[in-house]
């Protein structure tokens, strides 16, 4: 049965291919070429949980399923790896105005460097105190938009040049990957893998609670 299981599995396999290739060219135009797989069940998700925000904040959903829900995800006892598709990630983008940077004499590489330069934290050494050990770590990472904008670039004579006299900072959102649909509705997706030698009843009673 299993051999018949197979073949079945591959007959429709060739057929969903067969049927792509015929629609693929009355596609709208930029989209990609469906592709069909066989669905594996030693590598798919163990649990697949839909994230709706009640606001419709696909941006803010996002941002809590990877910061808050997906750290806790991966801290339970036999879960392999936690994943998550969908919702829109926030973007900062500096917009450079190239009559200004040209002027200047400026690349942008050397804005680039800048901004990587700028934008970092690194060990600062440890403290003891008592029986503990502290590590201190100076941090100097961005926490807005004000900062990015106020980052120097140069000194001259005509003063201090930054970030802001060249270019606009703004907040936006990347451009999207992939989707996720629950009952029509747009969301983030939250897709948890069990790891080889884990029970999936126990990952499920874990995660519900």
């Amino acid at each position: 049965s299993d051999v018949c299981s197979s073949d079945l599995i591959d007959m429709a396999l060739v057929e969903s291919r067969e049927i792509i290739d015929l629609c693929y060219e009355t596609l709208p135009s930029r989209c990609k070429k469906p592709i069909v797989i066989k669905d594996d069940s030693v590598t798919q998700d163990t649990i697949m949980i839909a994230v709706i925000p009640l606001d419709g904040d696909l941006q803010y959903g996002r941002y809590i399923a990877e910061t808050d829900i997906k750290p806790r995800f991966q801290r339970l006892t036999g879960v392999g790896s936690v994943s998550i598709n969908g919702g829109e990630k926030e973007q900062i983008q500096v917009q450079l105005k190239k009559d200004i940077l040209e002027s200047k004499q400026l690349t942008v590489q050397n804005i680039s460097d800048v901004l990587a330069r700028s934008n970092f934290e690194y060990p600062a050494g440890n403290i003891l105190e008592g029986e503990k050990e502290l590590a201190v770590k100076t941090s100097g990472l961005y926490t807005s938009i004000d900062d990015i904008g106020n980052t120097p670039i140069s000194y001259s004579n005509g003063g201090l040049l930054r970030i802001s006299d060249i270019a606009d900072v703004v907040r936006t959102t990347e451009k999207k990957q992939s989707f996720f649909l629950y009952n029509g509705l747009e969301c983030i997706k939250i897709s948890i893998q069990k790891k080889t030698d884990s029970s999936p009843l126990l990952i499920s009673s874990l995660a519900k609670n």
